[in-house]
């Protein structure tokens, strides 16, 4: 069992699950059950900054807040099925990396939109945004199902890393007393159900 993430301990891993939707050119969807070994929820403030005469400091406006969200998971098969399965997953993702084109005219229809959900690190939903890296580095040093027969490979242990942008369903900030994309953000921290907690440290 991998061991959960612990801040005194950078080397360590958690098992969760990741949704991963494509919305455009075509919906599909892949589940991973993955063992995450790397995250980072950053949200970057770009600043419009004025120097005026007679002031030390800047007069800065803000210009908004951007958030980029980098998982590295590995995905680890039993058997050349399961192995299979991931690949097939995988490769939704990838093909929905590029543009639709139209059919007639060859010209870009869209650009492609991803969503990702994972478990209550992403809000309990899925965050719409675009992928602007999507690397996928099968570690062949852990061996692989191989079918001579047909000439095909699938390795056991498929590390995967990808960087994604949000784009906000709302607008950000405080409205009143309240955020206006809920209290729980960006991590949903609904009531816990003692019962279901597994302390996998």
């Amino acid at each position: 069992m991998a061991q959960a993430l612990n801040p005194n301990n950078p080397g360590s891993t958690i098992n969760a699950q990741i949704i991963i939707t494509t919305f455009y050119p075509t919906t599909r969807t892949a589940t991973f059950p993955a063992t995450i070994t790397d995250y980072a929820d950053s949200f970057s403030s770009q600043w419009d900054e004025q120097s005026a005469y007679g002031f030390q400091d800047n007069v800065a406006i803000l210009q908004g807040t951007t958030r980029m969200i980098r998982v590295s998971f590995v995905l680890g098969s039993e058997d050349a099925e399961e192995s299979k399965e991931y690949m097939k997953g995988l490769n939704k993702i990838v093909q929905n990396l590029y543009p639709a084109y139209n059919s007639s005219t060859g010209q870009p229809q869209g650009t492609p939109l991803f969503g990702l959900k994972i478990m209550n690190w992403t809000q309990n939903k899925s965050l719409m945004g675009y992928v602007k890296n999507f690397t996928i580095s099968p570690d062949l040093s852990e061996g692989a199902f191989i079918q001579f027969r047909t000439g095909k490979m699938y390795p056991k242990i498929i590390p995967v890393t990808f960087e994604m942008t949000v784009i906000h369903d709302k607008r950000p900030g405080t409205s009143g007393n309240k955020f206006t994309l809920g209290a729980d953000f960006p991590v949903g921290l609904s009531p816990l159900e003692a019962a279901n907690i597994v302390d996998e440290c």
